[in-house]
This record gives C-alpha cells, structure tokens and sequence, in this order.
C-alpha cells in the first residue's frame, strides 16, 4: 500500500471513530444526567418569567452553551402559550456554523419548525391554566442535548432581562 493509500486509510478510520463516539455520546443516560443536573435550577426562573406582568417587556430565558453561544435555545410567554426558538446554528459569532442535518431532524423530533434562509427553528405549544414549568426546562435541555450536544458537564449560560436572582433548592 502506498503511503498515501495509507493516509487516506487513517484518516477515513480516523473520522469514523469521530462520528462513532459522537453517537455513542448521545444517549437516554447523557440526557438524564442533563436534566438531572439542570432542570431544577431552570424550572424557577421560567416560573418567574411566566409570573412577570404581561405589560413588561422580554419576557424570556435563554440557555446557551458558555463558549459556544450560538448554540442555544429560548422560551418565552404569550398569552396562553410558551414559544421557543433554537439556534440554526452552532458556534461561536466569529466562527459559526450552520446546524448539521442530524441536529436539525432532532430539533424536528421535538415539535420545533425549521426556519427559512437561515432563520433559527420555532417551537409554539398553547397551555391551559398554569403552564408545566419543569416540561418546558425538559424540552429546553432535550433539545440542548440532541442537537448541540450539551452534556451533564457543558457549562451552560442563562440569560434572562428581569432583575434579580433566585434562590433554588435542587435535591439531587
């Protein structure tokens, strides 16, 4: 076998070992662990959000993966309903990228609608009464998970406008 017969070889074994292990890193146990780890604490500043009088402005939360801040998913509330957006695209601002198409059909997966010309993915479900707080930090972090794979150990960034923090007890 020629040396560059041999180099193509590694490379292609090479990147099969890539996608390989990054399927395998996807899996009911990582997201468990995810939710196990985060749920708890997003839950009550969405709560928060949904209490905010309807007259106020940006009434939202936004998680993001800390160094790659185009990956990220935000929820806000209108009326009788919870809308959601995720990022169509992953990475940095310098360095972004568009969404691959596994990720995409993730999204999809979770109800959210592909946008258009690079628009990010929508997701819009109507409530009745007092919404599921803690089912909308578990599609927030199931779609953290599948699509950017977000990780127990991923440091995640919130972003909420209101003023103030909340204290929460998360028992583990």
């Amino acid at each position: 076998m020629s040396g560059r017969c041999t180099a193509l070889l590694l490379c292609a074994v090479l990147i099969a070992g890539l996608a390989a292990g990054h399927v395998a890193a996807q899996s009911v146990d990582t997201l468990k662990e995810l939710l196990l780890y985060y749920r708890c604490p997003l839950s009550p500043y969405l709560q928060a959000i949904y209490e905010r009088p309807a007259a106020v402005a940006d009434r939202f939360l936004r998680v993001s993966v800390t160094d790659r801040p185009q990956s990220f998913v935000q929820c806000m509330f209108r009326d009788t309903a919870v809308y959601c957006e995720a990022s169509a695209y992953d990475g940095t601002v310098s360095r972004k990228r568009a969404l691959a198409p596994q990720a995409v059909a993730a999204l999809q997966s979770l109800g959210f609608a592909i946008g258009k010309g690079g628009e990010n993915l929508s997701y819009e479900r109507a409530f009745r009464g007092r919404p599921d707080f803690d089912a909308i930090a578990t599609l927030m972090l199931t779609a953290l998970h599948d699509a950017y794979s977000v990780r127990a150990d991923t440091e995640l960034k919130t972003y909420t406008p209101f003023a103030g923090s909340l204290i929460t007890v998360c028992r583990r």
